[in-house]
C-alpha cells in the first residue's frame, strides 16, 4: 500500500497511506485508523436512505446478484439438523397453546392478579413455573405449580435460580 510520511503540528513523524473513498471514489492520504471510514465530503453529504434504497434495488433486478446471494447464504446459514436450535424438528408449544393460556389465567386468578412478591397489582405480570417448564412435564399446566409475579420480581427470582439457562437444568 502506498504511503508518504508527514510531520503531525507536535512535529512528530506519521505514515499517511493512500485511500480512494468507496462512496465517491475521491483520493486523499489518511492514518491506517482512518482508512475505513469516509472521506470528509462524504461525512457532510452523507448517502440519503433513497440512495442505498435505489443501489438495493438495482442489485435485486440483476439476475447473477440474486443467483450468487443465494449460493452465500446456502454456504453461511446453518439449516435443519446443523443449526444450533434444532430440536429433533419438533417446536415446543407454549404460550400460544390452549391448554397454557388456561393454565396462565388460572394463575392469574387464584392469585388475584398481583405479584406474590412484592404484591403490586395489575402491572406487567407473568406467570412463573415454581418447577421449569422443561423438567417436569408432567407439572406444566399443574396450578399449584404456578405464581404469579411481576415482570421484575419474575426476573429476580430466575437470577437467584441461576439465570432461566440454569434453571432449566435443575430437576
Amino acid at each position: 500500500m502506498e504511503y508518504k510520511t508527514v510531520r503531525d503540528k507536535a512535529g512528530a513523524s506519521r505514515r499517511h497511506y493512500k485511500r480512494e473513498c468507496a462512496d465517491c471514489g475521491k483520493i486523499d492520504w489518511v492514518l491506517t485508523t482512518r482508512l475505513k471510514s469516509k472521506c470528509t465530503d462524504c461525512k457532510i453529504n452523507p448517502r440519503t436512505k433513497e440512495d442505498y434504497s435505489k443501489v438495493s434495488k438495482e442489485n435485486w433486478s440483476k439476475e447473477e446478484y440474486r443467483k450468487n446471494h443465494a449460493e452465500a447464504m446456502q454456504k453461511t446459514v446453518k439449516r435443519g439438523e446443523d443449526h444450533h436450535w434444532w430440536k429433533g424438528g419438533k417446536a415446543k408449544p407454549r404460550s400460544f397453546s390452549p391448554e397454557y393460556v388456561e393454565w396462565r389465567t388460572s394463575v392469574y386468578k387464584r392469585d388475584n392478579y398481583t405479584c406474590q412478591h412484592c404484591n403490586e397489582v395489575g402491572s406487567k405480570l407473568n406467570a412463573h413455573h415454581i418447577i421449569p417448564w422443561s423438567v417436569n412435564e408432567e407439572k406444566r399446566f399443574d396450578i399449584k405449580n404456578g405464581s404469579t409475579l411481576c415482570y421484575k420480581c419474575h426476573v429476580e427470582v430466575h437470577k437467584k435460580d441461576g439465570g432461566f439457562y440454569r434453571a432449566n437444568l435443575v430437576s
